[in-house]
């Protein structure tokens, strides 16, 4: 049914959309005239007092001393430079699917996610439980001392007449200098480490000395640079360090093990949060 004419008018005025919309345009207006407009342009770049303290404070750390006013004054063009490149390079998309970028951006929040989750002190009785459950990690090194002599630079077998001819002259006293073929390799190496062994004649060399006895001259065993006759007089196998003298070490990996769990539960809470299809390919 149509309404009478005789309504009212301000009772027709109250259900009219247009007079809403003019009241609340008007509280806006009010709004923003007292309280002022905080909005900026996005044309705007305002470098203020502290950006300015720090780009001069990175400036000193690089150069160990204060900007001059020019020095200071091309870092601050030389930033607005860069910002108005980084925002029209936005504008454009250039950061879409560039993988520099995503990986980048990644890796910041990686940084932002370590710095936030800070770790508490770990108590001894943390460390002892993470020293026993990692206890393999938490040895003396396998120490070595050796002599050796290059005797070729191909492979002999054992029953090779120079090396049993070698074996006789080492075993009667013969100085070993005098009888290796090789000025470049140590004859002697004293309480060296399976790593520096490694480094110096190769992980095959290595791995043939670790079973080797400690009863004068033998061999052969080969590396790459060729065949070897060895005396070990020290093969000192690894031993497990005492919680007090792992202590230090137990720390570091104990905080590293933490903040790398706290990054997987960062990425998963935060992965529940998509809902992820992944396509079957065709």
């Amino acid at each position: 049914m149509t309404k009478p004419i005789t309504e009212p008018f301000l009772k027709r005025a109250l259900k009219d959309p247009l007079l809403h919309f003019l009241i609340l345009g008007g509280m806006l207006f009010a709004a923003v005239s007292i309280w002022g407009n905080d909005a900026k342009p996005k044309n705007e770049i305002v470098i203020t007092r502290a950006g300015q303290q720090h780009l001069a404070d990175l400036f000193s750390l690089t150069w160990q001393r204060q900007p001059t006013a020019d020095e200071l004054s091309n870092l601050v063009e030389e930033h607005i430079k860069e910002e108005v490149y980084y925002r029209e390079s936005l504008a454009l998309g250039l950061d879409t699917n560039d993988t520099i970028v995503r990986r980048r951006l990644r890796q910041k929040l990686e940084f932002m996610q370590e710095d936030l989750s800070s770790l508490a002190e770990p108590t001894d009785n943390e460390l002892k439980a993470y020293y026993e459950a990692h206890i393999d990690k938490y040895q003396t090194d396998h120490i070595f001392s050796f002599k050796q002599i290059l005797i070729s630079s191909s492979q002999l077998k054992d029953d090779d007449p120079e090396i049993i001819q070698l074996l006789v002259k080492l075993q009667s006293g013969t100085q070993p200098e005098k009888l290796s073929h090789s000025s470049l390799l140590p004859v002697s190496m004293n309480l060296e480490t399976e790593k520096s062994i490694t480094n110096t004649f190769g992980m095959d060399f290595m791995e043939q000395i670790s079973d080797f006895e400690t009863k004068g001259w033998s061999g052969p065993i080969y590396s790459g640079f060729g065949t070897h006759l060895v005396n070990v007089s020290l093969n000192q196998g690894s031993k497990p360090l005492t919680f007090e003298q792992a202590k230090s070490k137990v720390a570091i990996d104990y905080t590293q093990n933490q903040r790398e769990q706290a990054a997987v539960n960062y990425y998963e809470s935060l992965r529940g949060q998509y809902i992820i299809t992944i396509e079957n390919p065709e």
